[in-house]
């Protein structure tokens, strides 16, 4: 299969990892559906450091309840994140679908999104 023919999808983490994995894998994948993905500070330097991503495609999501999040790790703003690794991505030629929703960071608001992220590559 052609990486055209693959999306990898996840939410929070699991979106960070599926970023993740088609940057060190380009031959094998290229859609990425994001929700909520947790772009910390590792992940955003690791984009600002890339010159090329056009080969990347994303469907972003992310709730506006999620700008005061708790982790174990801290509290994150993660539509400020989500912008800041859209922005990077843009810069470096991905094509983005970025979409802002009332939601929270919870399994609910990214099961009622996910169809719609799937119809964008299916289509």
């Amino acid at each position: 299969r052609e990486p055209e023919e693959r999306v990898l999808a996840g939410d929070s983490l699991g979106a960070t990892v599926s970023l993740h994995l088609a940057m060190k894998n380009p031959k094998l994948f290229s859609k990425i559906i994001s929700l909520s993905g947790a772009y910390y500070e590792p992940s955003l330097n690791l984009l600002a450091q890339e010159t090329d991503l056009s080969y990347l495609s994303l469907f972003m999501i992310v709730g506006l309840q999620e700008d005061h999040y708790t982790t174990d790790t801290g509290t994150y703003n993660f539509v400020e994140l989500n912008r800041k690794a859209k922005a990077l991505l843009e810069e470096r030629g991905a094509r983005v679908t970025y979409l802002e929703k009332d939601g929270k960071h919870l399994w609910g608001f990214w099961q009622q999104e996910l169809p719609d992220a799937l119809v964008h590559f299916l289509k």
